[in-house]
């Protein structure tokens, strides 16, 4: 029987009491449960409760389906979600543990504040930048489930995207790449850079991703990066309007990895 039938039913049986609620001034009320418990309540007591149930069950169905759209909406290995700040590992005094720090202040901040930001993860690859990128996502949706979330690896994109050009059923065409990454209240590009080896022909494909990711930039200003490239060769790499937006709003939050141990080398690793 559910929640609002049950309630009925208790009504139905009740008893109207002389003794009044100390909170509401209301008669109470009494009848006995199928357990032959005798329950005594006040109507408007009752009322109240059953609408703060009420209010958590669809607290838990909005989280649900947020949670489902933020891996609809996301291109990355299933792996990842088991990145978390709990699952990072870094030794006490390490430089590991300081960056991590300092990371997670970064995903408080932007689940504070939900305005125009940039974090930018960058250096060696293997330091953990992308784990610690979806560490801050997750945290971030924790405190903040409302939000539209989308974590896109560029390298996976660009191949779906390619796969489009031929094959009309691939969902992950251009456009609706850009509807999602430039949609949502916070994107993540992770491992920016290597779309430059994306393409049919060098040079030529090279601008046309770049171009979309100019695109993104252009229209979306709450952005996690990632990217194993140095500021100086992004500056190499991206013209001047795209490496200005990378790095828009991202004071305090430009965390470079160099010298950080490459974690694909320790002997526990795992993601």
């Amino acid at each position: 029987m559910g929640i609002a039938m049950q309630a009925l039913s208790n009504a139905k049986q009740a008893v109207r009491l002389e003794r009044k609620c100390s909170k509401h001034g209301l008669n109470m009320y009494t009848y006995k449960n199928h357990a032959g418990e005798q329950i005594t309540y006040c109507p408007q007591c009752q009322a109240e409760a059953l609408a703060a149930l009420q209010e958590r069950f669809d607290q838990q169905a909005r989280r649900s389906i947020m949670e489902r759209k933020f891996r609809e909406n996301s291109l990355v290995s299933p792996k990842m979600w088991a990145c978390t700040f709990d699952s990072f590992e870094a030794q006490p005094g390490s430089a590991e543990e300081l960056i991590k720090g300092q990371v997670r202040n970064a995903a408080i901040a932007f689940a504070t504040k939900p305005v125009a930001h940039h974090a930018v993860l960058y250096g060696q690859p293997g330091a953990g930048k992308s784990h610690l990128a979806m560490a801050m996502m997750q945290e971030i949706h924790k405190q903040r489930p409302a939000q539209t979330m989308a974590f896109i690896n560029i390298s996976r994109l660009f191949s779906k995207i390619k796969n489009s050009f031929d094959d009309p059923s691939e969902y992950w065409t251009k456009e609706k790449a850009l509807e999602i990454m430039t949609g949502v209240d916070l994107l993540c590009i992770d491992d920016l850079g290597t779309e430059s080896s994306m393409g049919r022909t060098g040079q030529e494909a090279t601008k046309w991703a770049q171009d979309v990711i100019y695109d993104v930039l252009e229209n979306q200003d709450r952005i996690i990066i990632t990217t194993n490239l140095s500021e100086q060769e992004m500056k190499r790499v991206y013209d001047a309007k795209i490496f200005s937006r990378i790095f828009a709003n991202s004071q305090n939050t430009r965390f470079d990895f160099t010298g950080i141990t490459d974690k694909r080398l320790m002997p526990n690793f795992q993601i």
